[in-house]
């Protein structure tokens, strides 16, 4: 074996991913993300942190941008934390706790000495003036109303809390998923209304008590349900026929449809309309429009059928436009731990699906089909319009027996609502996404991009961008010391809100400074940075930014058009013996990237995850480690390696000459 061939083989024996490929990192390019982050490079000057000793789940936000103040519900207390800055308190913190005999009382229930705490699920403007809160009250869910001006809980006129029941409202166990919205100053929650979470409720909480409607009490309706988001969608805004609001639940739950060896959960929405007021006798105090559909995630390409919805954010990119409203879903699959996928629906798809036949359960062979039974009219689940109003059916109340009594034997309809272009926008087999938020950012371009934070169940940030029919996840930050997971994920201009058990974490949604080069900043493909020529730097874009000055290109990346030619780095000497071993580092500015080793006579590739090149002494000459990325390439090291003997020698000749050049001197100056 000659000396040659050492460095080369010491090179695969120590990072075999260097001979084998890079060992799982080569999925699709969007599945990984370019770059991560530990929690040690985040620094305070990107990241703040709120937490309280003895306080923990810090999982219900509430947005008060009006008071520039996002209100925190956590165990036993509700802060209100600027928006700007969340390490400061803009008001002295609430706290709202129960007696210690009640907490007795919750164990003899079974539950533990942590769980019959007081935990904050429910912060929701009621008014301008007041937020209504609810909170698990040790398993035994209570609400009051939080006074803006003064941040104090509204007491009665003996001085004690005014305490409401929070049954139907909020969840008995803090463990348990639910959803709220606010519609105009009355709530509409989806939850469990009993003590062991076996009672799923959609309910219209608030108002005279026969306008406090809700599910039925059936499998068919609802089986198992964990429910994960809502939303109001003013669809009576410049209706022509007189159309109701709707008001969109979104969940996973049993199939009773698919029949397979293990328990199959699918995604569903569910509709109900505003205005339903139930039925006079069949469906009484039950909504009379709740209708439900399948939601279908699923990647054709790779085959991936991802079955679990865990998170959604509801979009409108024309605000004076419902129908334009889109839903971004993140998906989960129920076979694979570490899969996730994000789906867009929009609200014209699930209003065709809705719209569409009815399914009907057929008790012979114990399966749900397509119905055949002819549909009544007015058509059972929908809203009542000035078509209905104008034929003397005002409200729900008025709706004839024979559509009450189709509507609660057909909640499910038919057909399934496929994503916008059939297919997720991103799959990913990094990671298990439990939330979502969505910004949209206009680019130097003039484009506008749906930019993805997505937070998964081990206190991971990534962060991606949507890119036509597909994404590419720009970063990825761990933001705790130890793995947890994130409970709540807002944004609000410049900044992401992260919910935790142990802390609330403040992120800048973009750390354009990061980027050292141009290389970097142009291949992030972050729309909210791109390099400057004038001040050499990466940063955030402007629309004062000149797009002579300016270099972005969120399209595709392409730095070695956009980038100066990289001048050459200056060689790193090292002098070895014979016997000696160094260690050549080189550190990839990117997962997606494509390094080797320019070595004298070859090229070895190296795996990202490598630390370095191993070298033996006696492999002297020029080494340089160049990656590729997006069509493009850089040195990011370069060393020249010299033996300690020529060094020696230089040292000896160095030496002589200044003898020499001594000696001259001295005869030089005896002469004189």
């Amino acid at each position: 074996m000659s000396d040659e061939e050492i460095p080369q083989i010491l090179l695969l024996l120590l990072f075999p991913g260097a001979l084998f490929g890079t060992g799982g990192l080569a999925l699709n390019a969007n599945s990984a993300p370019r770059t991560t982050s530990d929690f040690t490079d985040l620094t305070t000057s990107t990241v703040q942190r709120f937490s309280r000793e003895h306080v923990s789940n810090y999982a219900t936000f509430l947005l008060g941008k009006r008071e520039k103040v996002l209100y925190v519900g956590a165990k036993g207390a509700v802060f209100a934390l600027s928006l700007n800055t969340v390490t400061q308190e803009v008001k002295k913190s609430l706290t709202w706790t129960m007696s210690e005999e009640q907490r007795v009382d919750c164990t003899t229930k079974g539950k533990t000495w942590e769980e019959c705490n007081n935990f904050i699920r429910v912060l929701e403007y009621i008014n301008h003036t007041h937020i209504f809160t609810c909170g698990t009250f040790a398993f035994n869910p209570q609400c009051t109303y939080i006074k803006v001006s003064d941040f104090e809980l509204v007491k009665n006129g003996d001085g004690e809390v005014l305490l409401e029941s929070g049954k139907t409202k909020c969840p008995y166990d803090p463990a348990l998923r639910h959803t709220v919205v606010m519609a105009d100053g009355v709530l509409y929650a989806a939850t469990t209304s009993n003590l062991h979470g076996t009672q799923p409720l959609i309910s219209r909480t608030m108002g005279p008590l026969n306008q406090r409607i809700s599910t039925e009490m059936l499998t068919s309706w609802l089986n198992d349900p964990v429910f994960v988001g809502s939303a109001m969608i003013k669809e009576s805004l410049r209706s022509e026929v007189g159309d109701d609001d709707k008001l969109y639940f979104f969940f996973n739950e049993l199939s009773e449809e698919f029949h397979y060896y293990t328990e199959l959960r699918v995604s569903r929405v569910a509709r109900v309309c505003k205005g339903d007021l139930g039925g006079l006798k069949t469906l009484q105090r039950k909504w009379t429009s709740f209708l439900k559909t399948q939601l279908v995630c699923s990647d054709p390409a790779s085959k991936l059928y991802l079955d679990v919805i865990q998170d959604v954010f509801v979009l409108q990119p024309d605000p004076k436009d419902w129908s334009s409203t889109l839903f971004y879903t993140a998906f989960t699959s129920q076979w694979s731990e570490a899969l996730s996928a994000v789906c867009v629906f929009s609200i014209k798809s699930i209003q065709q699906a809705l719209d569409g036949p009815y399914k009907e359960y057929q008790p012979d062979c114990s399966t749900w089909i397509k119905s055949e039974d002819e549909v009544p009219s007015p058509r059972p689940g929908a809203c009542i319009t000035d078509l209905q109003r104008n034929n003397s059916i005002s409200s729900s109340l008025r709706l004839p027996d024979q559509v009450l009594l189709f509507s609660r034997k057909h909640p499910l309809m038919d057909h399934t609502i496929l994503p916008i272009g059939q297919r997720p926008v991103l799959v990913t087999r990094e990671a298990q996404y439990s939330h979502i938020a969505v910004q949209q950012v206009k680019a130097s371009d003039g484009r506008t991009y749906e930019v993805l934070f997505l937070a998964t169940n081990d206190g991971r940030l990534h962060k991606a961008v949507s890119i036509g029919s597909a994404s590419h996840i720009i970063d990825e930050k761990n933001l705790f010391e130890r793995t947890q997971p994130i409970q709540n994920l807002k944004h609000h201009q410049g900044f992401l809100y992260i919910g935790s058990p142990s802390e609330v974490v403040q992120l800048a949604v973009a750390d354009c400074e990061k980027y050292k080069s141009c290389y970097d900043c142009i291949l992030a493909r972050d729309p909210y940075c791109g390099w400057s020529k004038v001040a050499s730097r990466c940063k955030l874009y402007e629309k004062r930014d000149s797009s002579g000055d300016f270099l972005q290109d969120i399209q595709k990346g392409n730095a070695a058009v956009l980038c100066p030619v990289q001048q050459e780095m200056v060689k790193q000497s090292l002098y070895l013996d014979h016997h000696s071993v160094v260690t050549l580092l080189c550190k990839p500015l990117s997962a997606l990237v494509r390094c080797e080793w320019l070595v004298p006579g070859k090229v070895i590739p190296f795996d990202y995850h490598s630390k370095g090149l191993l070298v033996m002494g006696n492999a002297i000459g020029d080494y340089k480690c160049r990656c590729h990325e997006n069509g493009g390439s850089q040195i990011l090291a370069s060393y020249s390696l010299k033996s300690s003997r020529s060094r020696i020698f230089l040292m000896l000749a160095i030496m002589t000459v200044i003898i020499i050049v001594t000696g001259i001197a001295f005869v030089m100056k005896m002469r004189v």
